[in-house]
């Protein structure tokens, strides 16, 4: 096990999400753990969102400080999914269990590593974020104000389109990620490469939006909760696929494959639900679907979450 103890769990903007990604990622690789894949990649980006804090006209975005303010609360559910992991709890999100299970049991490439990790932060993590900071607003949130969120949100596929590049060279010179060196050392395939990842994304964050809108607008608890269990099944499917190479070559090898794609992802792998899990913005805003609240009277649910104490296992509530 790592040391925990002094990584800030629950950021609360792009900095301090940086410095713990960063201290986090260290700690993994020096243990040779492969969940540092995700969060080496995950540094190459929130350091571009960092850098617009301090660009002249905040590279284009409307509300810059918006974007650091969700950036914190994004990291915030990677850091406890793997935080999660780490203590061999079970972590709830058929995505991440896929993601952090084969990292730490070095089941998969790097690439597929990153892949995992990616998708389960946009397919689930990041519109349950938005919502529940969208929701959090209440009446506030009118026509223009979500505008101009959308704005902001939409602007990020250029980070991530400049950032695609340096996470292709990470994966090759630090993680010798065989898949990714074989496809770069095709002629001209680095740009096309480039560009199907980043319509990926493009393809992944515009349908977040739409799912995100869907949570806002639900007429009551049961359908945003049948929209938030849609959302986790889909992300393990997209996790079972990107797994499925290993599973092949298991099979090959004689070895029985550690799912089949018959079996729903949020039976796999192993769930005991008698484990609890560390606690995310995703438990409240799942907890909330389940009661009635005053629009006006929300705060963001990160602001009421528990935090792991300084010992890393206990737990202390955060004030609003």
């Amino acid at each position: 096990m790592i040391s925990t103890d002094d990584i800030e769990w629950r950021p609360k903007d792009a900095p301090s999400a940086l410095r713990a990604l960063e201290l986090l990622g260290r700690r993994l690789r020096e243990k040779g753990d492969q969940r540092a894949v995700f969060c080496d990649i995950y540094i190459l980006i929130t350091r571009r969102v960092v850098g617009i804090m301090s660009a002249d006209d905040n590279a284009g975005f409307i509300d810059a400080r918006w974007l650091s303010l969700l950036t914190g609360r994004f990291a915030e559910e990677a850091l406890i999914a793997t935080l999660t992991s780490l203590r061999n709890t079970t972590v709830r999100r058929a995505a991440w269990r896929f993601a952090n299970h084969y990292s730490a049991h070095k089941l998969a490439k790097p690439c597929q590593d990153a892949i995992l990790g990616v998708s389960a932060h946009i397919n689930y993590d990041l519109p349950i974020v938005v919502y529940d900071h969208l929701a959090a607003e209440g009446a506030a949130l009118d026509v223009d104000r979500l505008k101009r969120y959308r704005h902001d949100y939409m602007r990020v596929n250029k980070i991530l389109e400049a950032s695609i590049p340096e996470c292709l060279d990470l994966l090759v010179e630090r993680y010798q990620c065989p898949i990714t060196t074989r496809l770069l050392q095709v002629p001209l395939c680095r740009p096309f490469l480039c560009h199907a990842v980043h319509k990926t994304l493009v393809a992944w964050r515009d349908r977040v939006w739409s799912e995100t809108l869907e949570l806002l607008h639900a007429p009551n608890a049961d359908v945003r909760r049948a929209i938030i269990e849609r959302m986790d099944r889909r992300a393990g499917r997209i996790a079972q696929l990107v797994c499925s190479q290993s599973a092949l070559g298991l099979a090959l090898r004689g070895e029985p494959p550690p799912f089949r794609l018959s079996r729903a992802p949020h039976t796999w792998p192993d769930v005991d639900p008698t484990r609890a899990a560390e606690r995310t913005v995703t438990d409240h805003v799942l907890e909330r679907a389940g009661r009635q609240l005053n629009p006006a009277g929300w705060t963001p649910a990160h602001r009421q979450a528990r935090e792991p104490s300084a010992g890393g296992h206990g737990t202390r509530t955060v004030p609003s």
